[in-house]
């Protein structure tokens, strides 16, 4: 049995990979990153190494030596960060709609306005600033339960592990130079519709990532395992079953 270890977006919890589906011979793990889904916070401060330390941790407690590794969005910046860190633990990687690069000033500025929202009008704040960026116009049109889901996911979150989530992607490093060392087989999967990280910065971590693939998501937007599920999985059952 070998093991698919995919890491959630921001501000959600795990549950955004519940409609996702492995083909037979492995085994999805979607463990929450620190704070998320009533979890333990992780340590005061802003290193989104925590992150990658917790999921360490986490495949440890559970004796998982080696896995495929993904993430969508956050997820993606602490899928880099557990590659530079622990490189051998990993033997394929996903890149799902997230971006290489460090915020900019300007990007800065707006996690610290996010944070002030927070603290003002609580996650639900959160919820309403963030929920129409994160999923595509065609599932607000044609799927809107799929945005009630959404912020339900966000509200079981609390305030700390929110606030704590934005520090850590105010404050990450550029990972350009981390995906550059990368050498075992990649996939990089972007939401046709992804407003918050579009198809451009996807095609940019291809071509960073030596040897990696894309494959882009028709009426998806930043979230496709939740937005398009059968669609994700058809192209998660193909990355999966190429690996040896």
């Amino acid at each position: 049995m070998r093991d698919l270890v995919l890491l959630h977006a921001f501000p959600m919890g795990a549950g955004l990979f519940d409609d996702v589906r492995v083909p037979g011979g492995w085994r999805l793990h979607a463990p929450p990153m620190p704070g998320f889904d009533g979890t333990a916070l992780p340590p005061a401060g802003s290193a989104l190494d925590d992150y990658a330390e917790g999921v360490l941790a986490w495949l440890d407690d559970r004796a998982i030596e080696t896995c495929a590794l993904g993430g969508v969005s956050m997820g993606g910046y602490v899928t880099a960060a557990l590659w530079r860190l622990a490189p051998e633990r990993i033997h394929g990687l996903l890149f799902i709609d997230t971006r290489a690069g460090a915020d900019s000033e300007q990007a800065r500025a707006g996690r610290d306005a996010m944070i002030a929202m927070l603290r003002h009008d609580g996650v639900g704040g959160v919820a309403d600033e963030m929920v129409p960026k994160l999923i595509g116009g065609t599932t607000r049109r044609d799927h809107p339960a799929i945005e009630a889901r959404l912020r339900a996911l966000i509200g079981r979150q609390t305030p700390a592990a929110v606030e704590g989530a934005i520090l850590r992607i105010r404050d990450r490093a550029d990972a350009t130079t981390v995906l550059s060392t990368i050498d075992v087989p990649t996939l990089v999967v972007v939401g046709d519709e992804d407003v918050i990280t579009p198809v451009a910065e996807a095609e940019r971590i291809q071509v960073l990532v030596p040897g990696a693939r894309l494959a882009r998501i028709p009426a998806a937007g930043h979230l496709p395992p939740m937005e398009t599920p059968d669609a994700f999985n058809h192209v998660l059952r193909g990355f999966l079953s190429s690996l040896t």
